[in-house]
């Protein structure tokens, strides 16, 4: 008995912590996302829903182990099996939930650094979120298995027609599954973008990293699906199937601290004033994960320049100023940086702009165009109307 105490305490220990690491990742991402990038975007509200539904999970399975989850059912009274097996059924729906949910994040993560093709987008979003759909087909089947419904978690039900647990538990072995390769296709996609830019092979090989964390939530859906056959032993249920939840927990948190990480990177160095995550790549490539379509801090600077025409001037053009945020990594590559590797990354700010000026030519002036005197009619439009724009 007090060996089953301690089990249920060191669970509960471990999906507390990961449940407030995560928190501090978000607030993180948050945080750099609102005060250093100056923007937010569709991911990091995924993220934030997926955090929330972390919580709840561990508040339902924090009172499954109350009633005695995690104790062979023959230690436990009828009132505890009962409330035991309702409350881990309940939070059945938020588990699957936490680690959808930051699939969809991360893919929308993806789409914002990476820009694809707008057809690759619509194959990105069509497959997380198919394979979304056939995982949450779970809680479908936990709550469709018994007529009456209530015959899963409610014991004593005699007349209750239910269907072979094998039926869960195969879905579920097979969603794991899918869960999983998701993961990796999540975690491989970015490398094979990155390594088609002119960059250094480090520089490609520690984007690839960061982007591609989700392998390991890979590695945690697969060590999960070997423990998805305690759902078939019904007589010890709040024992054999307790790591299932606690292994759920260890997924979700596992993916949502792995997206995390790409975007806090502006926060990580802007706090140690010098670059840790790309060596001498850091400055260009954390400003760009943690910046989206709109103004960026924490970037390099190209500085701005004004450009005039060497047509003779006697009267003023309005100035014209352009600026534009690049989205695509090859327009970073592209670039080149004038900042010192020393100045901290949360001091230095980008700026694409240019301006023109020009005033219509002189009769003198005209001598150095084309060569020679232009045509009488160009002469005659372009002293009256000035360049064309």
């Amino acid at each position: 008995m007090a060996h089953g105490h301690a089990s249920a305490a060191a669970c509960m220990a471990v999906i507390w912590t990961l449940t407030a690491l995560s928190t501090l990742f978000i607030a993180a991402r948050l945080y750099t996302r609102l005060r250093i990038v100056n923007t937010i975007g569709l991911d990091d509200y995924i993220m934030s829903a997926s955090l929330i539904c972390c919580y709840v999970y561990a508040g339902l399975i924090s009172a499954s182990v109350y009633w005695g989850m995690f104790l062979h059912m023959d230690q436990l009274s009828s009132v505890q099996k009962a409330n035991a097996i309702f409350y881990s059924s309940a939070s059945f729906t938020p588990g699957i939930l936490s680690f959808i949910v930051p699939k969809l994040g991360v893919t929308a993560l993806l789409i914002r650094i990476l820009n694809p093709t707008r057809q690759f987008k619509w194959v990105l979003w069509i497959l997380v979120g198919a394979s979304n759909l056939l995982i949450f087909g779970c809680v479908i089947i936990m709550y469709a298995q018994c007529t009456p419904a209530k015959a899963t978690w409610t014991l004593g039900i005699t007349d209750a027609v239910c269907w072979s647990p094998s039926v869960l538990e195969v879905y579920s072995i097979v969603a794991a599954a899918l869960s999983g390769s998701v993961d990796l296709f999540l975690a491989i996609y970015p490398a094979t973008v990155l390594w088609k830019l002119q960059m250094n092979r480090k520089k490609k090989i520690g984007l690839s990293i960061t982007l591609g964390l989700g392998v390991i939530a890979c590695g945690v859906s697969i060590v999960k699906a070997t423990r998805l056959t305690g759902l078939l032993d019904k007589s010890d249920y709040t024992y054999s199937s307790a790591e299932i939840f606690l292994w759920t927990s260890i997924e979700a948190n596992t993916i949502i601290q792995g997206a995390c990480v790409p975007t806090i990177a502006p926060l990580v160095e802007s706090v140690l004033g010098r670059r840790i995550l790309y060596s001498h790549y850091a400055g260009r490539s954390s400003s760009y994960l943690g910046a989206g379509s709109g103004a960026r801090k924490g970037s390099y600077n190209t500085g701005s320049s004004a450009r005039k025409p060497s047509i003779p001037t006697s009267q003023k053009w309005p100035s014209a100023t352009a600026s534009n945020s690049h989205n695509r990594m090859s327009d970073i590559e592209s670039q080149r940086s004038i900042c010192d590797d020393e100045i901290p990354l949360a001091n230095i700010t980008r700026k694409d702009e240019f301006s023109i000026q020009y005033e219509p030519a002189t009769e003198q002036g005209l001598d150095n165009v084309r060569d020679g005197r232009p045509p009488a009619a160009w002469r005659k439009s372009f002293l009256k109307y000035g360049p064309p724009p």
